[in-house]
């Protein structure tokens, strides 16, 4: 078993809204949320399927 932990699990990310705003979106990453996709990489029928 491996276990990550620590800071966030999100990045956010600053982009403009459609009314021309700055916001900051969250999107799939962080430190821990990398180390456990590459601790567990896709195998070969997934990366086939997608």
């Amino acid at each position: 078993m491996i276990v990550c932990c620590g800071d966030a699990l999100i990045d956010m990310v600053p982009e403009k809204n459609p009314a021309g705003r700055d916001v900051y979106v969250p999107c799939k990453g962080g430190s821990p949320y990398n180390a456990a996709k590459g601790a567990n990489p896709p195998s070969m029928a997934e990366m086939e399927a997608s």
